[in-house]
């Protein structure tokens, strides 16, 4: 499989891809993957309309080979007829550009959150989500969340393992609610700034990681309840809704990657970009979440990539 192929499988499944050198056809297709801005004048027509494609414009050319009129087909939005003739003609084919622009994070303000329409049917999940200055609950006796869900019952509820602060419970502390009640409420966890936390669930045992650095402990009760982000899910719909900049989120069940959260923008509106089902969740709150693009990167001839925050200039040199 050529390398060409290989970008494109990697653009197909969602995967990573990384090789030392690239031709300019190459690191366009790779632009593509990881959602870059490329930034060298085109010097073929496969170029020019991998571009135009990259870029929502314009091309126009006479004769074309087979390459260049897919690529041309998918430009305009028109279904390409023949019949394949080699493998990277039946990879191209098979290749949709995505309708969706990633995002830096989304941000609730305290109204929006989304429904992940997932609920775990085993005692086997792990919760991965990054996330930058949780505003904890100021009014009495409230609980916002990060992620999660509650279904109440005679039993002290149901809880799928999210992240939540009460004003009136642990001294106001972030602590993962899970089961029939809380975990990790003495640790103090940090909110403010960027933080990972990873919450897995096997059997009765949850083990939470901060950035690093984890925690085990055991819990009761079942964690069979809906999940959201920003908000809890549950038996009363979308409720104590949390303000959040949410960067990433992923839930695996049974060592299965079923949700691949990234924000991302589609037709205006943000919410975020589920990489494994290629569906786009928009807000199931009220209001719009606030968002922030990602800071531009550039490929370029000298440096494999280049970013520029702040009109500073960063480089990567090639390996």
């Amino acid at each position: 499989m050529s390398r060409i192929e290989r970008i494109l499988k990697a653009l197909i499944n969602g995967t990573e891809y990384s090789e030392p050198r690239m031709s300019c056809v190459e690191e366009i297709l790779y632009s593509f993957l990881i959602d870059a801005i490329y930034s060298k004048d085109s010097g073929s027509r496969v170029e020019a309309l991998l571009l135009a494609l990259k870029e929502s414009g314009l091309y126009s050319d006479a004769v074309l080979s087979r390459v260049e009129e897919i690529l041309l087909f998918k430009l305009k939005g028109v279904v390409y007829s023949k019949k394949p003739e080699s493998r990277i003609e039946e990879l191209l084919l098979e290749w949709e550009p995505s309708d969706v622009k990633f995002i830096e994070y989304i941000e609730s303000t305290g109204t929006q959150a989304i429904d992940c329409d997932f609920t775990p049917s085993s005692s086997n999940v792990k919760y991965v989500c990054t996330f930058a200055d949780f505003v904890k609950p100021s009014q009495a006796y409230t609980w916002e969340y990060i992620y999660g869900g509650y279904i109440s019952n005679a039993y002290s509820g149901v809880r799928p393992g999210g992240l939540t602060a009460g004003t009136s419970s642990y001294g106001g502390n972030l602590v993962v609610a899970i089961g029939n009640g809380e975990q990790f409420t003495t640790l103090n966890l940090p909110v403010d700034g960027k933080h990972t936390y990873t919450v897995t669930i096997d059997g009765n045992y949850v083990t939470l990681d901060v950035d690093g650095e984890e925690y085990t402990t055991t819990f009761s009760g079942s964690i069979a309840c809906p999940v959201a982000v920003c908000a809890a899910a549950g038996d009363n719909g979308l409720s104590q809704f949390g303000k959040v900049k949410i960067y990433a989120f992923q839930i695996y069940e049974n060592d299965i990657l079923v949700r691949d959260f990234v924000p991302a923008l589609k037709d205006g509106e943000a919410g975020l970009y589920d990489k494994v089902s290629k569906t786009f969740f928009g807000n199931d709150g009220t209001g719009e979440f606030l968002y922030q693009e990602r800071i531009p990167v550039y490929l370029t001839a000298d440096s494999k990539l280049y970013i520029t925050p702040l009109n500073e200039l960063y480089k990567i040199k090639r390996g």
